[in-house]
């Protein structure tokens, strides 16, 4: 089998390509989530895109957040969390992955403490799902409006405030 140089160059601008790179760089980050979900999780997971600033989007601040939320919840399951420079399987800025439990919120190019916001507002349809309240016909943003959606709305306005207060230095980041 012949390939011409036409095809080949092509190939080449594929793979070299940022979109692919973060297309693969997510399906890695996915099978990641998925074996240990496989595994039965035992603790939060939290993945952080190498493209995003460490400066401010930190692991800990991240876990801070995800702990807090989850204490003024009442979650105690393992969540996971991913955050991403990539826009690649977004719709939103953020969104709940009802059938694995995983909770994604695009951050490139956003102040650190509107990603808590989305992070809280997604682990408010957590504790939606934990309480069968949720499906994938009753969520997401073609349901604006809805109770689901207003729920977490306010649930992460509320927290966010609260977040906030104790750890105002976020605003200036």
């Amino acid at each position: 089998m012949d390939i011409n140089s036409n095809t080949l160059t092509k190939a080449k601008e594929i793979l070299n390509s940022s979109e692919f790179k973060n297309k693969l760089k997510r399906s890695l980050q996915e099978q990641i989530i998925q074996e240990r979900v496989d595994n039965d999780l035992k603790e939060d997971v939290i993945i952080i895109d190498d493209e995003l600033d460490k400066k401010i989007f930190t692991p800990e601040i991240i876990k801070k957040a995800v702990d807090f939320c989850k204490q003024e919840l009442g979650i105690t399951i393992p969540i996971k969390v991913v955050l991403s420079a990539s826009r690649d399987g977004f719709t939103t800025h953020a969104y709940y992955k009802i059938s694995t439990g995983e909770v994604y919120v695009y951050c490139k190019a956003r102040n650190i403490i509107d990603v808590v916001r989305s992070i809280f507002h997604e682990i408010s349809h957590v504790l939606q799902d934990v309480n069968d309240e949720i499906t994938d016909k009753n969520s997401g943003s073609k349901n604006d409006g809805n109770d689901i959606e207003n729920f977490a709305n306010a649930k992460a306005g509320e927290l966010v405030r609260k977040f906030g207060r104790e750890n105002s230095n976020l605003y200036y980041l």
